[in-house]
């Protein structure tokens, strides 16, 4: 096979979660720009409307904008099953979706001391950050297992093995490194079956709900010295490790965390 036939995605269909903005929609343009066709499911149905509309537009790939709330374990399985059924079978899942501190529908202050965190802002963290991500594994992994194959992608971070200088994230670093080890271990429950987990753990980011960090006065000039690159990653910049992760260029590859943040946990 041609070294790039082996990044192809063609004839693959890809649900990529919480994706109408951010990380996940510039994946979703990634894995279209690759061949595959791509659901994009966010719990906003308007904009993940708006989101496959942009794609299909930019890349001329069949997609799918998808309301689904990733911490209802019975809606996940419902949207899994009329999916298989009515879109074709899910080969990719990347599980994107993830929040930080905030205020129920708000994007919040993301850094909360953990002396004054309330149990629903931790409870909420650890249920969209970790729970989302096995409810949707488990749905979407069921089917993969059915038919031998599938490439399952969950979002870890950096966070998962190093502090955060100057924030209080406790509930995030905590799920975030939860999301590396359910990984390992699904990977190797699920790898005699065909399906694959890996996971990628990004640095800071230029997202809306990254610029939080990086737009702190205390933080910010630190975050930039201690980047080995100098500077944030840009959304574009995960599209090229999510196609090796969900094509068969990474085939032998599973239960792995990658961490892609400009060198900053280096030191």
């Amino acid at each position: 096979m041609n070294i790039l036939d082996m990044f192809s995605l063609k004839g693959k269909n890809a649900l990529v979660t919480g994706a109408a903005r951010g990380l996940g929609l510039a994946m979703a343009h990634g894995l279209a720009q690759a061949g595959a066709d791509i659901v994009i499911a966010d719990i906003n149905e308007e904009s993940a409307a708006q989101a496959a509309e942009e794609v299909a537009k930019a890349t001329g790939r069949k997609t799918l904008g998808l309301a689904m709330d990733v911490t209802d374990a019975a809606a996940v399985r419902g949207a899994a099953a009329a999916l298989n059924k009515n879109f074709g079978p899910i080969d990719i899942l990347i599980n994107n979706a993830g929040i930080v501190y905030s205020k129920q529908g708000e994007l919040g202050p993301g850094s909360i001391p953990s002396d004054k965190v309330d149990t629903d802002n931790w409870d909420r963290v650890v249920k969209t950050d970790l729970n989302a991500v096995f409810y949707c594994s488990q749905a979407f992994g069921l089917h993969m297992l059915e038919r031998g194959k599938g490439s399952i992608i969950s979002m870890s971070s950096m966070s998962a093995q190093v502090g955060n200088y100057g924030r209080s994230n406790n509930a995030y670093c905590a799920a975030k490194a939860g999301v590396d080890m359910m990984t390992r271990q699904l990977a190797a429950e699920w790898g005699p079956r065909g399906v694959r987990l890996n996971a990628i753990a990004p640095g800071y980011m230029n997202t809306i709900m990254g610029r939080r960090s990086l737009e702190d006065p205390k933080i910010k000039d630190f975050i930039k010295n201690m980047t080995p690159l100098g500077r944030p990653g840009e959304p574009e910049e995960l599209c090229g490790l999510a196609v090796f992760l969900a094509s068969d260029a990474s085939a032998y590859i599973t239960g792995q965390s990658i961490i892609i943040d400009g060198g900053y946990t280096l030191w």
